[in-house]
């Protein structure tokens, strides 16, 4: 199978905050090859563990929490050549601990290829469904496990893992079934489901959660808790467990155990609800594993008496279905807490950025005034208001023409917002979608003085995709006096040097035409030069 790209952050020199950010587990290195050795060790622990619940006259153990440490094992390392390694240290340890404890040839032999198998699929699948779950991660990358959707990617690699897997045991599933049973098979299947949904989840949360801790530590200023992360109650969880031990005992106690597991399940919900997805998937946890040790050691677990092995086989398919429903609960509610830290975390932004802008027009001297289709000002600043002598109006109300009059440079009155909202939308096609400057006169009505304003205007769609026009206003009655009186200045000094120049000129060509006459026909004398 190729290699999927890799979403997670590339490794980080190891000081400092880049050392917090690093991607874990590392890609190569003494850190990569821990993965495979703590793998190793971790799956002897649990097996050691799961063989104790063989029953007597029986070879395959009822439980197999250790096929959870290698669904974990084999999903974080990712797809790499290096597998063949893990392949071959995990192929060892699975044979070598059934051997030690008991178990004949052949069935070690298949339990090995089981363990192999299991963990190429369940990475496979993973990184085919859901590429972002397996690999290494960083703490920038996020939580592994966002929302319910994940655990069903989890559940479906999990799922073909172990049917997978149990097809490549020959004495435990083929030579049964060629004696007309599927039980044993199925049984396989359905136990080493129980714990690869009972472990990955888990140990995916906690991995995010020292990840966080970490990064915290290596930044300055950091913090450990995600955005949107919940803190569990230390109250709130003593009551949970509190809760859940008496259900427990209440559905243990009773005859009709299957029927009255809705209370332990009403716990699982509490959990799901209130708790960070690691602390509800720890809640889950001890209590599947309370749920299937009752059962393996005779005491019936959740289910009707019957044989130990079929006890054992529906008590962990309840298990899985607690765990998955704890874990969809617990994610989505995580997910709602980050969107909502997101939507606070936008309206302060914009609400921080509306309170700029506003000073911001505030301190400007030039107006700035948004006219709707509709001639509603949709907003305003204090100069805006002033430069127009109140026509623009509040917020919200339309341009009032009566409190100004508005004459082009030719003396034709208009209205301002007419003209300029046909303006901008003529102006709109070109490249910056401003209409060139324009001088307007703008008159009080009340009598007050006169304004030359120097406007602009462009063509802007607002809210729901409306068009409006904003305009620009820059006072240039100053300005324009200015430039008046140096043109009227220009004038006289042009006028005052035009005459003495003239008179010159005329005296000049005087003189010429006298010289040319005294001089005839001969040439002129080189003194009349």
């Amino acid at each position: 199978m190729p290699a999927a790209p890799s979403t997670s952050s590339a490794e980080s020199p190891s000081t400092g905050a880049g050392q917090a950010a690093a991607a874990w587990p590392p890609r190569s290195g003494p850190g990569r090859w821990a993965v495979t050795a703590a793998g190793a060790l971790g799956y002897l622990f649990f097996a050691y563990l799961g063989r104790l619940t063989v029953p007597e006259g029986g070879s395959l153990a009822l439980i197999w929490p250790a096929n959870g440490v290698i669904a974990v094992w084999f999903a974080m390392l990712g797809w790499r050549r290096s597998l063949v390694v893990d392949s071959a240290v995990l192929f060892a340890a699975a044979a070598g601990v059934n051997l030690a404890t008991g178990a004949p040839w052949a069935l070690a032999r298949d339990l090995g290829l089981v363990a192999v198998a299991l963990g190429l699929v369940f990475g496979g699948v993973l990184g085919l469904v859901a590429p972002r779950l397996r690999g290494p991660r960083s703490a920038a990358d996020g939580p592994t496990l966002r929302a319910g959707r994940d655990v069903a990617y989890v559940l479906l690699a999990g799922v073909s893992a172990c049917l997978v897997s149990a097809l490549v045991a020959v004495e435990i599933t083929w030579v049964p079934l060629l004696r007309g049973s599927t039980a044993p098979g199925l049984e396989l299947a359905v136990r080493n489901l129980a714990g690869v949904i009972a472990i990955v989840p888990v140990v995916l949360l906690a991995r995010d959660r020292w990840q966080q801790h970490r990064a915290g530590r290596g930044a300055e200023g950091g913090h450990d808790d995600p955005r949107g992360a919940v803190r569990d109650s230390p109250v709130e969880v003593l009551a949970l467990y509190a809760v859940t031990a008496l259900a427990v005992l209440v559905v243990l106690t009773t005859h009709d155990r299957l029927s009255l597991s809705f209370l332990v399940l009403a716990t699982s919900v509490w959990a799901g609800l209130r708790l960070s997805p690691l602390g509800a998937n720890v809640h889950a946890v001890l209590l599947a594993s309370t749920v299937v040790v009752t059962a393996v050691l005779g005491l019936g677990g959740f289910v009707p008496q019957g044989a130990a092995r079929d006890a054992a086989s529906v008590t962990q398919l309840w298990v899985a279905f607690v765990v998955a429903l704890t874990m969809v609960l617990a994610l989505d509610a995580a997910e709602r807490r980050r969107l909502h830290a997101d939507l606070d975390l936008a309206r302060s932004g914009a609400s921080d950025q509306a309170e700029t802008l506003t000073r911001v027009l505030g301190a400007m001297a030039e107006g700035v005034v948004l006219i709707g289709d509709d001639g509603t000002v949709l907003l305003r600043n204090d100069a805006g208001a002033r430069l127009t002598g109140g026509g623009a109006a509040a917020v919200g109300t339309h341009v009032d023409h009566r409190r100004m009059k508005v004459l082009r440079p030719d003396g034709q009155e208009t209205t301002v917002d007419s003209l300029l909202r046909g303006r901008a939308a003529r102006d709109a096609d070109e490249p910056d979608g401003v209409s060139p400057p324009r001088d307007l006169l703008v008159v009080p009505a009340d009598g007050g003085e006169a304004r030359r304003l120097e406007v602009r205007a462009s063509a802007v769609r607002v809210g729901g995709g409306r068009p409006a026009t904003l305009v620009v206003y820059h006072d240039v009655t100053a300005e324009r006096r200015e430039r008046d009186g140096l043109a009227s200045f220009a004038g006289v000094v042009a006028h005052d040097l035009v005459s003495p120049l003239s008179t010159v000129s005329g005296w000049t060509e005087v003189l010429a035409t006298q010289v040319a006459t005294m001089a005839g026909d001969g040439p002129v004398p080189p003194t009349a030069s």
